[in-house]
């Protein structure tokens, strides 16, 4: 299932690094015992939309969207719960204030679309991909390497073997796409650089519903691998 959230326009500069900020807002709202803190992520976190560049900030003249998706109904349902409760009279904080004066204006809940056996998606927040060197440190495999593929189908299965199915499927880039580029992302003073490249899920429509919920490859609750179905056949 997927929130899908509308916020009014920013009052003041938003970073490039916003991410840190969007996430720790959901984990606010959810509170400390909530599964979106537990190990390898079963829901994913988009870009913020419809953004432009003034003064070297990010704007957002026209609000924004974002979405969060999830193998479990039960978090966004509470979390679209909490955002609905009234704000209580001697409380000095709105649930609704997400930063930089945006506010959320409404949510919409989303039901997994109808998928076919095979599925290309865009990726709606960069695509993060990582293996462990010899001597214990990561390196970020990209849409062009020979092992990314077989990285992201790795962590698909890896997310199914959590959510108790039982792993199927392939994941990979559709290298195909023209305009496949990779970016730079800063999360708490971390540096990792991703794909903005689509990606195709094979294996029946329920493990594409699965990679819609989830995301494709590392960290995506935080905001990486975030994905919207482009075409299903």
């Amino acid at each position: 299932m997927r929130l899908l959230f509308r916020l009014s326009p920013n009052d003041r500069a938003v970073p490039w690094d916003y991410q840190q900020n969007l996430s720790g807002w959901l984990y606010q709202q959810l509170g400390e015992d909530s599964e979106l803190h537990e190990g390898t992520s079963l829901y994913s976190l988009s870009d913020l939309t419809h953004g432009s560049v003034r003064r070297g900030k990010l704007d957002f003249e026209g609000g924004s969207t974002f979405f969060l998706s999830s193998q479990h109904d039960d978090i966004l349902i509470e979390l679209m719960t909490n955002l609905l409760k009234p704000r209580m009279a001697n409380s000095n904080r709105d649930p609704k204030r997400v930063a930089w004066g945006m506010y959320v204006e409404s949510v919409d809940m989303q039901r997994e679309p109808a998928f076919g056996a095979c599925t290309t998606f865009w990726a709606k927040s960069p695509v993060l991909v990582r293996k462990r060197r010899e001597d214990g440190t990561k390196a970020h495999v990209l849409y062009n390497d020979a092992d990314a593929d077989e990285l992201l189908t790795r962590t698909l299965h890896t997310k199914m073997e959590r959510a108790g199915l039982a792993p199927k499927g392939a994941m990979r880039f559709d290298r195909q796409y023209s305009k496949a580029k990779t970016k730079m992302v800063t999360y708490k003073g971390v540096k990792s650089r991703a794909s903005l490249c689509p990606v195709v899920v094979e294996g029946g429509a329920d493990v594409c519903a699965f990679a819609w919920n989830v995301g494709a490859g590392h960290s995506t609750g935080i905001g990486f691998g975030a994905l919207e179905m482009m075409k299903t056949i």
